[in-house]
């Protein structure tokens, strides 16, 4: 009765580096979203809703291929810290402490650098 959700993914089938950038993008949204609650806060994926998921893809696939490699490698390390940050808040939580200072800290600072890569997208069209 209900087609599955898939994530959207840009025009290009081709271009798997979009599709993999597009996915980080989104798990890197839902990760924040956690700690986000984890800290307190409400949680506000920074591409939110179809219209801007779509603008992105769109952009992506317009972008010189060393931006979205540049935007990649930015990607992988703020998903290196979030994995080593998120494994020290399960840790600490496991043991009972909530760490509420540290996943504020660690979610502060993932959604900055987040959005310092997308801000291109969003502020600077002129680079489409």
């Amino acid at each position: 009765m209900f087609a599955p959700l898939l994530p959207i993914q840009s025009d290009s089938r081709a271009s798997a580096a979009i599709d993999s950038l597009l996915a980080r993008i989104d798990a890197i949204g839902t990760v924040l979203a956690v700690l986000a609650r984890w800290s307190g806060r409400p949680a506000a994926d920074p591409v939110s809703g179809l219209s801007e998921r779509a603008t992105l893809a769109a952009w992506l696939t317009q972008v010189e291929p060393e931006i979205t490699a540049r935007m990649v490698t930015e990607l992988d390390a703020i998903c290196a810290a979030l994995q080593s940050g998120l494994a020290a808040l399960e840790q600490a939580r496991g043991r009972g402490h909530r760490a509420e200072a540290a996943a504020a800290l660690l979610y502060r600072e993932s959604r900055e650098a987040f959005a310092d890569v997308l801000k291109p997208t969003i502020a600077h069209p002129e680079y489409c």
